[in-house]
């Protein structure tokens, strides 16, 4: 966090483990055997990403529940709420299904929320994490945070 407001513009981090470990056994057994379609051109109903945008970002199928490649626990991989299609489902239902999942998996047991300092660094495991900025004043401050990623694997299904 180079330059950071004076409030607001805080990480939430969201822990899928334990989302997951939290479901009731049905609901982990069906969602263990979906795959979704990941489609980052619904994020904009509005269809205005250029067909050289779209070609950078073609939909991919990821498993539901996936497997850490250093720990192997499970935990839910859910994306993003609007642009995850579970296989089977109209874009109706899977927006339904996903609200559903989002709500149960964003719930304060679940969620730790960062409080930036300037100068901070911050490490967290993306892969079994969701993690999103809060709202701030754009008018009266700057939110200045470099991000850096390391290159991850593809999802594995955490259970065949």
């Amino acid at each position: 966090g180079i330059e950071v407001p004076p409030a607001g513009s805080d990480t939430i981090f969201a822990d899928m483990d334990a989302a997951y470990q939290a479901l009731g056994p049905d609901v982990r057994a069906r969602l263990d055997r979906l795959e979704a379609t990941h489609a980052y051109r619904l994020r904009w109903d509005d269809n205005r990403l250029t067909p050289a945008q779209l070609a950078r970002c073609p939909d991919v199928r990821h498993p539901m529940v996936r497997r850490h490649p250093r720990t192997s626990r499970p935990s839910l991989f859910l994306g993003s709420e609007t642009t995850v299609i579970p296989d089977g489902m109209s874009l109706a239902e899977a927006r339904a299904f996903m609200k559903e999942l989002f709500d149960f998996a964003t719930q304060a047991r679940f969620v730790h929320r960062h409080r930036w300092q300037p100068r901070e660094v911050l490490i967290w495991d993306n892969m079994s994490t969701l993690h999103s900025a809060t709202p701030f004043d754009e008018t009266q401050h700057r939110r200045l945070v470099h991000r850096t990623a390391v290159i991850g694997e593809r999802p594995v299904r955490a259970h065949a």
